[in-house]
């Protein structure tokens, strides 16, 4: 007897792992119902954790009229279709609870001739004679990338073009991510040889989903301290400059390159308290506004 949480027994993959666990098991046969079911010779408590990545199986049968507990947990790849996850727990499944009966049968004493009922084990942790090891956390993620960036410079229309350098750290079995950048844009000189310049730092958290296989979404708030620079050339050298804080909120999506690589396409708004006023000898060159959007286009190393 197989039981499984709520969520997880309505999955259409359930009845795939059941039918597996049942290919493995010889003489029996795998059904998914209440773990306190006396008639079933062993009971099997699944735990899926919530993207599907790993299972936990606690596998009793009997024993002396007792129970006697077997544990496992399996880890599976984000490239591993979820299907075959669920097909592989199954085989899995049957094949430990015929390795337990094995040995409770060495074990144990003849049988006598009335045979006692399954003890019921807890509703969801069964508690065996001496606690199993604590599992080991999923691994962390740690990616470092780049990004080429584009988006208007000033009022004027023109526009201002660099690059991002960062790092985003997964969070271990939950869906959020933190992050840490630094960017450098650049506005080139006009007719008047008024150039700009950008440089900031960004700080962030987020979440990311994987709607498919090999792809990623992430959606990011930011803090960022920014500040831009004037100069002029020529016979009138003159520069000047402003930092602000602000925010920032980038959306990014893209597929996965295996379990090392991502390329991501990312939108962003940014905004600051104020705008910034440019002017050259009393006359205007142009307003970096208060609300500003750009285009990203990057790639990710996944450090281990």
């Amino acid at each position: 007897m197989i039981e499984l949480g709520t969520a997880d027994a309505a999955s259409e993959h359930a009845p795939l792992m059941l039918r597996s666990c049942s290919d493995a098991v010889t003489d029996g046969e795998c059904q998914s119902g209440d773990s306190d079911d006396a008639s079933a010779r062993a009971v099997v408590i699944v735990a899926w954790t919530d993207e599907h990545r790993q299972v936990r199986l606690e596998i009793g049968v009997r024993k002396d009229g007792k129970s006697q507990w077997a544990s496992r947990k399996l880890f599976f790849k984000d490239s591993d279709p979820e299907p075959e996850r669920w097909r592989a727990a199954g085989l899995v499944i049957g094949t430990l609870v015929g390795e337990t009966e094995r040995e409770a049968q060495q074990q144990a004493p003849p049988p006598p001739a009335a045979r006692a009922p399954l003890p019921a084990p807890p509703r969801r942790e069964p508690t065996p004679p001496k606690p199993p090891p604590r599992a080991a956390r999923a691994p962390a993620r740690l990616w470092l990338g780049g990004d080429l960036v584009a988006g208007p410079a000033l009022d004027d229309g023109t526009w201002r073009f660099g690059g991002a350098l960062g790092a985003t750290y997964d969070v271990p079995e939950w869906p959020v991510l933190g992050s840490a950048s630094v960017r450098a844009l650049f506005r080139p000189a006009d007719a008047r040889e008024v150039e700009a310049r950008w440089l900031g730092v960004a700080l962030g958290v987020g979440v990311r989903q994987h709607p498919a296989e090999a792809l990623r979404v992430e959606a990011r708030g930011e803090a960022v301290v920014e500040r831009i620079d004037a100069a002029v050339g020529g016979a009138r050298r003159d520069s000047a400059g402003r930092t602000m804080p602000g925010a920032r909120l980038a959306l990014a999506a893209g597929p996965k390159l295996g379990e090392w690589g991502l390329v991501l396409a990312s939108a962003e708004l940014s905004a600051f308290p104020s705008g910034t006023a440019i002017a050259l000898e009393s006359q205007p060159v142009g307003r970096a506004p208060p609300l500003t959007w750009s285009l990203g286009l990057g790639a990710r190393l996944r450090l281990y």
